[in-house]
């Protein structure tokens, strides 16, 4: 088995060379391919540390495109590469070393598989430096509804993470370019309504979190989420009696994302929507009330990360 790795990169100068060194430092590194890198459209210098790394490494292909967004970008990535499988990396994330031995060890057991993805440790702005687990759904190769589940309760799955078997991107086509935000989340659930998808349970890269991602804006990330709904569902109709529910799901994740940030107004309103949208959703009214509680934000962080231990905890012991 062979690996293309695509690294995005738009104005990451700071980070580009370290995610570029995390993936030379992979164990397999000798069933890795190429690394091809796409520039799209940077103008801080990031194309200098780019092509110092094609000039160091014979796998390294640096490839510049005018700006056109990350979909674009990975989609050049896609079509320039000749691997079996797809790693995706963002220019500013870091994988550990055993990232892909991992990861290739779920295809060698499952070979029929389309998406392996994992969970990551979240770091950088804000955060002295430390390492924050963060969690994904756990969905398997022997899953039968994986495309309903992922559909309603989401992943996350983050894209440094995954690895893709080429045939998917033959099927299912590549990134929606007119998605700017949430384009992933279209891509994983086009994959799982036609491939076994499997998750691996331990972090196996380092997210970084900045306060200037396209993630740190998640009231906009959410509206296009939205778009992606309509979208799927008119792809995969028998989705569309979850529809609701997954509406619900994605204004209680905004919900939450304004409670731990102190914009409780904003939380209470968010909270509201998804009530509507799912009267019976008990998270939501949970919500509510840490929304409507004087409790202080941080409190409110480091009750979420005890909760998301104790879920992982249980998910791990029920799985055993």
């Amino acid at each position: 088995m062979n690996i293309s790795v695509i690294v995005t990169c738009y104005n990451e100068s700071e980070y580009i060379y370290n995610s570029i060194k995390s993936v030379i430092r992979q164990n397999v590194y000798e069933q890795i391919l190429e690394i091809i890198v796409v520039d799209d459209g940077s103008e801080d210098g990031s194309d200098e540390i780019i092509k110092g790394w094609e000039e160091r490494c014979k796998k390294v292909k640096y490839i510049y495109q005018e700006n056109e967004g990350l979909p674009s970008a990975r989609n050049t990535g896609i079509e320039l590469s000749s691997g079996e499988f797809i790693a995706l990396q963002d220019g500013d994330d870091i994988w550990l070393e055993d990232r892909l031995e991992r990861q290739l060890s779920v295809v060698e057991e499952y070979p029929d598989v389309g998406l392996v993805y994992s969970d990551v440790y979240s770091f950088g702005d804000g955060q002295n430096g430390s390492r924050e687990r963060g969690y994904c759904n756990r969905y398997e190769h022997s899953d039968d509804d994986v495309l309903q589940r992922l559909f309603v309760h989401g992943g996350p799955i983050i894209p440094s993470t995954t690895l893709i078997n080429r045939d998917c991107f033959r099927t299912v086509g590549r990134f929606d370019p007119v998605l700017l935000r949430g384009q992933d989340t279209d891509m994983w659930l086009r994959i799982a309504a036609e491939y076994p998808i499997h998750h691996v349970d331990e972090p196996l890269v380092l997210k970084r979190q900045r306060g200037d991602s396209l993630g740190a804006d998640v009231e906009e990330k959410a509206r296009y989420l939205l778009r992606v709904t309509d979208k799927i569902v008119d792809l995969y109709p028998e989705l569309e009696p979850l529809q609701r529910k997954r509406c619900s799901k994605i204004y209680g994740g905004i919900a939450r994302h304004l409670v731990v940030s102190g914009k409780r107004t904003r939380a209470v309103n968010a909270t509201l929507r998804a009530i509507r949208y799912d009267p019976s959703a008990l998270k939501q009214y949970a919500t509510l009330m840490f929304a409507l509680l004087p409790v202080s934000a941080s409190h409110l962080r480091r009750l979420r990360s005890q909760i998301q231990d104790a879920k992982s905890f249980v998910q791990s012991y029920l799985h055993e």
